[in-house]
């Protein structure tokens, strides 16, 4: 195994490695969204990695690390690409009984949210176009 996902609010890469941790931090900043390895070559040089955001299309990649460098293959519906949404808004609701719950919401580009949780802290907030 050579990396491990974390799924606390989103998906999170740690290396199990030491030698993919320069990969996945060059992956996490090549575009927004979570990113996914789906396959490698038999070398582990090549890697396909698919890019799902919260306010477009998914993005397909080659990535090659010996050169470390990402090449965009294609995406999959690229007329999304041209709406603007607010994305995803997650938020921690802390419980009486000192769990927090996470909860996601997507909204519109403009559209406001308020937490209901009675027992959380309830603030408007607006979440804008990216």
């Amino acid at each position: 195994m050579e990396a491990a996902a974390f799924d606390y609010m989103k998906p999170e890469w740690r290396a199990v490695d030491p030698a993919v941790a320069a990969d996945l931090k060059y992956l996490a900043a090549l575009q927004s969204g979570v990113f996914l390895v789906s396959s490698q070559d038999m070398s582990g040089n090549k890697w396909t990695i698919w890019y799902f955001t919260d306010n477009g299309p998914t993005s397909f990649y080659l990535y090659d690390r010996a050169a470390h460098k990402a090449q965009l293959l294609f995406q999959d519906r690229p007329q999304l690409a041209q709406y603007k949404t607010g994305g995803d808004a997650s938020d921690r609701d802390h419980r009486a009984d000192g769990f927090k719950l996470v909860s996601l919401s997507h909204l519109a580009a403009g559209q406001y949210s308020q937490s209901s949780a009675p027992d959380s802290f309830s603030a408007w907030r607006t979440v804008g176009a990216r």
